[in-house]
């Protein structure tokens, strides 16, 4: 089918390209079947990916505050989005590492803020032995 070739032209575009997004378009217009929709859909994750990857909390949906948990799921929820293996666009191998990347700088902030640091445990020791003494 023509169109479906078009929509696969598109994604050997660079991602965020304006023909690329027309070519897609039109496509579907053309024929919006299951398979181009699902080529548009691919190819509108990987521009996602690449919109946000300077900011790895919007890249994963994520608030200012959030958990490891949250995060691991996001991560695998968009990582099987945009595998090399699942999504069949060109750019799939270097978003896939862009999640990948973005993971391991969030995962890094989340747990340097859950550590506590020196001088916290210091005054953490401090008061309960302030405390202790009070209690006898």
């Amino acid at each position: 089918d023509i169109v479906l070739e078009r929509a696969r032209e598109a994604m050997c575009e660079p991602p965020l390209s304006d023909r690329a997004m027309a070519l897609l378009r039109k496509a579907e217009r053309m024929s919006p079947s299951a398979e181009v929709r699902k080529v548009i859909c691919e190819w509108t994750t990987i521009c996602e990916v690449y919109v946000n990857r300077d900011d790895p909390r919007a890249l994963f949906g994520l608030g200012a505050v959030a958990t490891e948990d949250e995060l691991n799921t996001a991560r695998r929820r968009l990582a099987l989005r945009v595998h090399p293996d699942i999504n069949s666009c060109s750019f799939a191998d270097d978003a896939f590492k862009i999640v990948q990347a973005a993971f391991l700088e969030l995962k890094a902030a989340l747990s340097s803020q859950a550590a506590p640091r020196p001088q916290d445990q210091h005054a953490q020791h401090a008061q309960h032995a302030q405390h202790a003494q009070h209690a006898q």
